[in-house]
């Protein structure tokens, strides 16, 4: 019984932590939404996954898409893009964004 007790508080701490790091250009990358790129050229798609779950626990809503976002415009660097805009609502730890290169 203590074993489960211990695997479920450790999951349940786990489940907040913050798995993915933002590299320091990945800050730079703005997130906006389509209506303000039209002046801007697509460079890609961007596909961004994270775990939502530790076992049987739901990671924090919140945490997720924070990673996610993360991701992104960790990614959207490689693709030199400075701009990324979400293509929908993340779904069980996956969410799709359009990378943009807009003048500045």
């Amino acid at each position: 019984m203590k074993k489960i007790i211990v695997l479920t508080l450790s999951s349940i701490v786990i489940s907040g932590c913050t798995w993915v790091n933002e590299n320091k250009a990945g800050r730079d990358v703005a997130i906006t939404v389509i209506d303000q790129v039209s002046h801007c050229q697509k460079v890609g798609d961007i596909t961004s996954s994270v775990k939502n779950k530790v076992g049987f626990i739901n990671r924090n809503n919140d945490k997720v898409i924070q990673e996610l976002l993360i991701l992104a415009r960790n990614e959207a660097v490689k693709l030199n893009a400075n701009t990324i805009v979400s293509s929908g609502a993340p779904l069980d730890g996956k969410q799709t964004y359009q990378a943009f290169n807009c003048p500045q």
